[in-house]
Parts: C-alpha cells; structure tokens; sequence
C-alpha cells in the first residue's frame, strides 16, 4: 500500500529549495521546455526534436530558481528535448555537473500495453478523444490502467535507491498527468493541461520516511498551461 501526504498547493519553484533542505531526499519529476513542433513530424521522429529558442532560455531561468538546492542528479527520458532541459537546468542553476543519465523508466511509452498505440492514435487523429477517455474514467485501449500507472512511477521515484539528495528527472506530458491525476494531486482535464517545465516535487520526511506530494510549476502567479501537440 502506498503512503504519502498530498500537499493541496501548488508550489512555485523558488518554494522547492526550503522544503528540500528539510526534506531526508528530494525528487523532482518535471516535463521538458518548449520544444520545435510536432504536429507535422512523424510517429518516430519526435524522439530527436529539439528545444526552441524559447524553450532553452525558459529551461536556463529554470534552472535560476533552483540554483539555491546547490546539487542535484539529473535523469533524462530517451529523448533529445528532455536531455536539453536537463542540461540548461544544469547550467542556470549551477547544479553541478555530473553526467545525464537515460532513464527508459520515465518515458511516456510506459503506459502503453502495446509501443505501436501511440503512432496509431497520431495516424487516426484520436489522441485527444482517447486521453480524454483514459483520464475522465483510468481506462482506454491500449493504455495500461491508470491507477496502475500512477503507482508504478510513484514506486519508481520513491523506492529507487537514488544516490544523490537531491534528484531532478526530465520526462513527458503524459507521465507527470499520469501521476499526478493518479494520485488525486491535480485534477488535471484536457482543457487545463500541462505547461512546459512543470510537473511533480516528492519529498521525504528524513523522520517517518513518508513522501509529500506537490504539483510544481515555475511560477504559481504566472502558470503557463500548453495544448496539446503543438
């Protein structure tokens, strides 16, 4: 059975550094900056996407605001934006600079019962019709329940005996909704999405070992919403 505390508010970034430093380990699970479209792209080129201009200097000012953890490791789903992001996180923040790991755990393809789903859904134009369906009700064909989901990457963040303090994971859209609707974070629906840069900050208590749970975005007086696909 999982334990953890929901915390009801959302957290601007520069708020991460106090509760990480009273926290025994820090997990930040975030989604990538603003990337070249792929609406056009195909099925399979969307995994070398680049960031866009705007994207690599939102990921550096990023980065500033959590310049005050000092250190963090950093994970990178299989993909070239999310490795971007990291990287610019890295260097605004001065966190360090220990090598990028891959981490095939936090990709968006970990919902899929079957990796051929998401090119269907693209090629039929029914991305928006299934994730509605799959986050209004936990089900859709093709996707791993969601309840399941949620538990299997909050297991991975919480139980993987990461080495650093603090940790900060690059993934996707699809995976911070996933965990976050999941869990009963946020409430999240097609028309309030998420934004670039934003995503889930864990934190365990260095005392009863219980994870607190909180929905971040850079800033909560300016949170962005993205569309989806763009």
């Amino acid at each position: 059975m999982m334990k953890f505390k929901i915390l009801s508010k959302i957290l601007s970034f520069s708020e991460i550094p106090a509760w990480s430093e009273k926290s025994g380990k820090t997990v930040l699970l975030l989604r990538h900056s603003i990337r070249e479209s792929i609406a056009a792209q195909a099925p399979e080129a969307s995994a070398s996407v680049h960031l866009t201009p705007e994207g690599i200097a939102l990921a550096y000012r990023c980065g500033q605001l959590l310049a005050p953890l000092k250190s963090a490791a950093f994970k990178a789903s299989p993909t070239t934006r999310t490795r971007e992001t990291a990287e610019q996180l890295q260097l605004g923040g001065n966190l360090g600079n220990s090598p990028i790991e891959e981490c095939k755990e936090i990709s968006d393809i970990i919902l899929f019962q079957d990796i051929e789903t998401p090119k269907r859904l693209l090629l039929s134009n029914k991305v928006p019709e299934a994730l509605h369906q799959y986050y209004s009700t936990g089900e859709a064909e093709g996707f791993y329940p969601l309840s399941q989901i949620a538990e299997r990457i909050f297991r991975y963040l919480t139980e993987t005996d990461f080495a650093a303090s603090c940790n900060i994971l690059l993934t996707h859209d699809l995976v911070i909704v996933s965990l976050l609707k999941g869990l009963n974070v946020y409430p999240f629906t097609l028309d309030d999405w998420c934004g670039f840069i934003q995503g889930a900050a864990l934190f365990q208590d260095p005392e009863d070992g219980v994870w607190t749970v909180a929905y971040t975005v850079p800033d909560t007086d300016h949170r962005e919403i993205a569309r989806l696909f763009v």
